[in-house]
């Protein structure tokens, strides 16, 4: 009997826990040969990842975040990314809790500078809970064919999103997918550099988190530490804008490509707005 509830609940994480990979879905394909490409340089991006799966074997939910080391060299594009994330599946009295993250070294990206291909593994660990018993989370699957693509791009700066809408992985399920992300260009003759980027994702990062605290009712940082966490977004959002300044035109352009730096900014409204009306300790 044991043995036959560990089967059954294996079944019903893996099929689960797979769907949570983001494979590239036939709907998006269209998009995915826009106008928008990566110009050669070197790229280093960084986005926040929000998934949701709903079918047959449970519904699970999973957050993490994703960054990729894109090199772009006369339209050929070359690199890994690698995604960090965590979450639960539910189905009925079954709970299983796990992490993924990419395998070794990241996934490989390749294809070109309009439509970068991913391809690599994904490893699942965690533990499956129910009908009295606990099994562990050991595993890894394939992650082919994956894409992404610009939506917005200057010689500098480029953003987009990895979502893939309603995708079909198993017979009635759906995963959708939000990732947005941003890239700087810290090759060539680029001002920026990784030491510059990663300052500034990490700042996106510090801003996100503590916004999402305030927005949860948690106001126990002190109001001298928010204005300076606020002070130092600023600063990082003035020279994205003013790296973006190289933008020529051009390319497409669609109002996803700036949904990262649009929350940045929306948290750092959030921020001040908090700070000003005294929500936040002397």
């Amino acid at each position: 009997m044991t043995r036959r509830v560990k089967s059954v609940l294996s079944l019903a994480a893996i099929a689960s826990l797979f769907a949570l990979v983001p494979f590239a879905a036939s709907a998006k394909d269209a998009k995915l040969y826009n106008y928008a490409v990566f110009p050669d340089g070197h790229w280093i991006g960084h986005g926040t990842l929000t998934v949701s799966h709903a079918g047959t074997a449970g519904s699970s939910t999973a957050d993490g975040s994703f960054n990729f080391n894109l090199t772009v060299a006369k339209g050929v594009a070359s690199g890994t990314m690698v995604e960090d994330y965590s979450g639960q599946l539910n189905h009925g009295s079954v709970v299983a809790k796990f992490d993924g993250i990419s395998a070794g070294s990241g996934w490989t990206l390749s294809g070109s500078g309009g439509k970068v291909i991913i391809n690599g593994s994904m490893v699942f660990t965690g533990q499956v809970t129910g009908n009295g018993h606990t099994f562990p989370i050991n595993m890894t699957v394939p992650v082919t064919g994956g894409s992404f693509a610009p939506d917005r791009y200057s010689c500098s700066t480029a953003s987009g999103d990895l979502a893939l809408s309603s995708m079909k992985m198993f017979a009635s399920s759906n995963t959708t997918i939000s990732g947005p992300w941003t890239a700087f260009n810290v090759g060539g003759n680029s001002k920026i550099h990784n030491a510059d980027a990663d300052r500034w994702f990490a700042t996106m990062d510090d801003v996100a988190k503590v916004t999402e605290k305030v927005e949860a009712g948690d106001h126990s940082m002190k109001a001298a530490a928010v204005k300076a966490l606020i002070d130092k977004a600023q600063a990082v959002l003035a020279h994205i804008v003013s790296a973006e300044k190289c933008y020529a035109g051009g390319s497409h352009i669609t109002g996803t490509g700036e949904a990262s730096l649009a929350q940045f900014e929306a948290d750092i409204h959030t921020l001040s707005q908090a700070l000003k009306a005294g929500d936040f300790p002397s």
